[in-house]
This record gives structure tokens, sequence and C-alpha cells, in this order.
């Protein structure tokens, strides 16, 4: 007999996204719900490594606009869900499916 786990995750689940520097581990946690200032994080706050700006580059805005896609995604089925309730209409559940831990074993 074969069992296979599957987690799935509803986009209302999504509060924040962090941000964790591959060198010291240091994470920063930004609420999608709230304005914030990636420019000030265009290092990690603990080791100074740079993490969204590099001397020819940067993709500060491109990290804005997905966090700002998450958060769209997020009131758009809030609210799709809350005129389906008014509605008295069931409609469907969506949701995401996200791996496994990298502690977990396959």
């Amino acid at each position: 007999m074969t069992t296979q786990i599957k987690y799935f995750i509803e986009p209302a689940d999504i509060v924040s996204v962090r941000l964790e520097c591959l060198h010291c581990g240091a994470s920063v946690t930004l609420a999608i719900s709230r304005e914030f200032n990636l420019e000030r994080l265009g290092e990690c706050p603990m080791c100074r490594r740079a993490w969204l700006v590099t001397p020819d580059s940067s993709i500060t805005h491109t990290v804005k606009e997905c966090v700002s896609a998450i958060d769209k995604i997020v009131t758009t089925l809030r609210d799709w869900k809350g005129t389906l309730k008014t509605l008295h209409h069931p409609g469907f559940s969506l949701s995401l499916e996200i791996k496994k831990g990298c502690d977990d074993k396959e």
C-alpha cells in the first residue's frame, strides 16, 4: 500500500511574507496587509550582506509587486466569499498546495 500526504492552504491563511538571509539566517517578516518600505531592506539587517540590491540591479520593485499581488488575491477571494454568502450560494473553495518542510522525509 502507498500513502501520500499533501498540504493545502487557503490564500486567506497567508498573512505575511518572510525574507531570510541565506548567509546568517536572520529574517524579517512583512505583513501583507500593511504598507512597508522595502528600500530599507536592501541588505540584511544583521550581517549587512546585499539582499535586494546589487551594484547593477535591484529587485525591490519585483518583491513589492509580489507581496502586493498576494494581498490582492487574499482581498479579492475574501470579497468574493462574502458575496456568495450574501447570495446564499455555496460557490467553491480555492486552496494552494504547499511542499512539505525540508526536514520531512519523502
